[in-house]
């Protein structure tokens, strides 16, 4: 997100510019509340940048990728994972009867599906976009 926001280029820069600030901003507070509740159940938060990267199925973005609408789509995919992946922590969250967790989860998917509705919508009309639906 941060590299398209630095990066994108086109006639929709300003629109794309700002939508991502406000999907990182929102991703940030989202993290920071997950890590807290990460906390709260005695356990420890992600601590070093290269734990969570080893750990995480996103691919990191190329400069080159950045800066046109393959990066619209590839956030788009990327958000789709997302969801899914929240849908999965739900369903263990709720095995668990930690509905506090499971919610925090069910925000994230409602949050990611958003997300990628908005990026699809700077997208021309034709362009092959990815499914975003697959965790329902």
């Amino acid at each position: 997100t941060y590299a398209v926001h630095w990066n994108y280029q086109g006639s929709k820069f300003f629109s794309v510019h700002k939508m991502t600030e406000d999907h990182y901003q929102q991703l940030a507070e989202a993290i920071d509340e997950i890590a807290e509740r990460i906390r709260a159940i005695g356990k420890i938060a992600p601590i070093s940048l290269e734990t969570i990267l080893a750990t995480s199925d996103l691919e990191e973005m190329s400069k080159q990728q950045a800066s046109n609408d393959q990066a619209l789509m590839d956030l788009i995919s990327s958000h789709a994972l997302l969801a899914r992946r929240a849908h999965e922590a739900a369903d263990i969250c709720e095995e668990a009867e930690d509905i506090y967790s499971q919610d925090l989860m069910i925000q994230r998917i409602g949050e990611h599906d958003k997300a990628a509705w908005m990026l699809r919508s700077f997208l021309q009309h034709g362009a092959e976009q990815p499914e975003t639906f697959a965790h329902s």
